[in-house]
């Protein structure tokens, strides 16, 4: 099943009906990760390479790049992501180990064994 983005989060709000301030929003996992779709597109303008993954089981990744440079992004909108890389990252890491991965939260900044934590307004 394809996953659909706004390039426009206010006429996503729009379309909810919802102007509530992120840290109140039912939503707010998939307004994240709209936000994260649209700096990537902005800034690599490479739609045709990005990409998520899903496994028959639910498990996945948010995105993924390929082309020259491969990534996979997990955007975790939570301010405490834990510093364990989430089971979809690790899932995808075994079957790709080329991919750099990195989960994209609203605070935190850390490179670690195999994954990097990114803050939103870093991509």
């Amino acid at each position: 099943m394809p996953k659909i983005f706004f390039l426009d989060t206010g006429l996503r709000n729009f379309a909810l009906r919802n102007f509530t301030e992120l840290t109140f929003r039912p939503d707010k996992g998939s307004l994240f990760e709209n936000t994260i779709f649209i700096q990537l597109y902005k800034n690599l303008n490479i739609t045709d390479q990005l990409f998520f993954w899903r496994t028959i089981s639910k498990t996945e990744v948010d995105f993924i790049l390929t082309g020259e440079r491969k990534w996979a992004f997990e955007v975790k909108p939570t301010q405490d992501s834990r510093l364990t890389p989430p089971p979809g990252l690790n899932a995808f890491f075994k079957l790709y180990p080329d991919f750099s991965n990195v989960v994209v939260t609203l605070n935190r900044f850390v490179r670690g064994k195999g994954v990097s934590y990114l803050r939103g307004w870093m991509i």
